[in-house]
């Protein structure tokens, strides 16, 4: 399945040259978050923990722990059940930008 976590972007700049200054923000996922195929994750965000991320959905901001987003840009939808996890989970996990040392992205 395919996914898509941007951990950088561009400032917007004069209309000379509208490609600014590179950003990066780390995304942060904790433990047992789900992110269905196909959707994209904005930096600076956090999935917080037992949430889902529907296929398809562009989250652009943090996602509260059990509960589930959709939609272009992601939306609550319903809460979840905060059960006892089955089996063993990864622990949280963070997602650096990938800026270089000249400030560009790789």
């Amino acid at each position: 399945m395919q996914t898509t976590f941007v951990t950088a972007h561009h400032q917007i700049s004069a209309s000379s040259r509208r490609c600014g200054r590179v950003v990066g923000k780390a995304i942060t996922l904790e433990q047992g978050a789900w992110i269905g195929a196909r959707a994209i994750i904005l930096g600076g965000v956090t999935i917080g923990a037992g949430a889902v991320v529907a296929a398809g959905a562009i989250v652009t901001r943090d996602v509260a722990a059990n509960t589930l987003v959709a939609g272009v840009p992601a939306r609550f939808v319903r809460a979840l059940e905060a059960d006892e996890p089955r089996g063993q989970m990864a622990e949280e996990t963070s997602i650096e930008p990938p800026i270089s040392s000249h400030g560009r992205s790789r």
